[in-house]
């Protein structure tokens, strides 16, 4: 990596070097220097063609006068605008990746478990742990003023017959209407028909299952071959099967119910509900309890990685369009004291300069967010072949219209943010000294 940082510093400062080798020695003497006078006359007149103030397109035209110096104003934004557009998405991938592995079963306002049970209770299924009666609690929830929708999930203490000694495979039944919790599915479709399951993307990749085989779950020495309709995307790293309620007790087996997740309509009131609730429910020796979701530590501190990440990259992009800016402000200072002599104002001055680099800024930002979107889709499709998960499309297509605007427009952004100083030590500077060019 150091070796890598030297030679990219090398090569950048090999191109001025060998320019001021050849540099004339009466020409280093200028103070002042301006472009050779062909060079940008085209663009002028065309820039004064347009509705713009007279500084203003005076700014826009000057990449064309030394396209040189604005193609590494553009280099340093394109720089900013691909790492910023990767690390956004990178970001946003981190969100969802954590929403959408926990939010299926966990996308509730309210829950309700049985009488007693600590709020973050993870059953380890069977009748010896806490469960409710789902047939009675779910007409009780259905009787409840302002329940949109409800379904309940738990353990069922069931183990997957050929799963991995070391891998611990959990078998979840499930009653109710479940596509409104935004599932993440990979193949296949939801079980509709009793005999039909779903498994997780983990188990699918460690015991080489999809769909269309069959996985065999085992309760109390019963067994019951379960075909496989879909595979779905969470990111815990249990393998889990989920089949519904009604395939279980055909069978003979006994599903376990430890929780239910409800969906209130949107004008109830969460207080109004949980005391209707709570008097449906108490005689059945079931509770109500916010559904409260903490954030993921990890995913926190991922974001605040990104986060720096992006200050950092955008800071090096900045400070790439101060250095070249500065650089041609000062050989164009004494252009800058003929218009000061002229009557061109301080605000017209910052005007100017900050207009010669937001064409280049808006070219760059364009190039620059597709690159970092398939950078950032590259580096997505590693970590998650690194980590063996599949990600569904929520995941991974996270550049809505809402991000990726913005992002379009981020080369302006980043261009302007670097040429504010020079433009302000433009405006400062007197009509007198900047004429004193030799």
């Amino acid at each position: 990596m150091p070796i890598g940082t030297l030679l990219i510093v090398g090569v950048t400062a090999l191109i001025p070097a060998l320019r001021a080798g050849r540099m004339p020695a009466v020409q280093t003497l200028v103070v002042g220097r301006a472009p050779k006078a062909k060079r940008g006359q085209s663009a002028q007149r065309l820039a004064s063609k347009l509705p713009l103030p007279r500084p203003m397109s005076l700014g826009l035209a000057q990449p064309f006068a030394k396209p040189a110096r604005a193609a590494l104003v553009g280099a340093a934004v394109l720089f900013g605008a691909v790492s910023v557009t990767f690390a956004v998405g990178l970001e946003t991938t981190f969100t969802k990746y954590q929403d959408t592995g926990n939010s299926g079963l966990n996308a509730a306002s309210m829950l309700v478990v049985p009488a007693g049970t600590p709020v973050g209770f993870h059953s380890s299924g069977g009748p010896a742990s806490p469960h409710l009666d789902s047939t009675k609690v779910a007409a009780a929830l259905a009787s409840v003023p302002g329940t949109k929708a409800a379904f309940g999930w738990g353990n069922s203490g069931a183990t997957v017959i050929g799963a991995s000694p070391g891998d611990h495979t959990l078998v979840d039944t499930t009653t109710g209407d479940l596509s409104w919790t935004n599932l993440g599915l990979l193949h296949g479709r939801w079980y509709q028909n009793p005999g039909e399951a779903v498994i997780n993307d983990h188990l699918a990749s460690t015991a080489g299952m999809q769909v269309g085989d069959t996985v065999t779950v085992a309760q109390d020495n019963k067994r019951l071959p379960l075909r496989i309709v879909g595979i779905d995307f969470d990111a815990s790293g249990n393998g889990v099967v989920m089949t519904d309620n009604a395939t279980f007790t055909t069978a003979g087996l006994t599903p376990y119910i430890t929780q239910f997740n409800v969906k209130l309509a949107d004008n109830a009131s969460r207080a109004d509900w949980s005391a209707s609730a709570t008097a449906a429910l108490t005689p059945l020796h079931a509770a109500v309890t916010p559904n409260i979701r903490y954030p993921s530590l990890t995913v926190l501190t991922m974001s605040a990685l990104v986060a720096t990440l992006t200050l950092m990259m955008i800071a090096v992009a900045a400070l790439g369009v101060l250095n070249t800016v500065v650089q041609d402000t000062r050989e164009r200072i004494h252009d800058l004291g003929v218009f000061k002599a002229l009557g061109m104002t301080p605000k017209q001055t910052i005007a100017m300069v900050l207009t010669s680099v937001s064409l280049t800024g808006l070219i760059a930002g364009l190039f620059g967010a597709p690159i970092g979107m398939a950078v950032e889709n590259v580096t997505l499709s590693r970590m998650g072949s690194a980590i063996g998960r599949n990600l569904p499309p929520s995941v991974t297509h996270v550049y809505t219209p809402g991000i990726l605007l913005p992002l379009l427009a981020g080369g302006i952004a980043i261009a302007l943010l670097g040429a504010l100083l020079p433009a302000g030590w433009a405006a400062r500077s007197r009509t007198a000294t900047a004429l004193r060019t030799e």
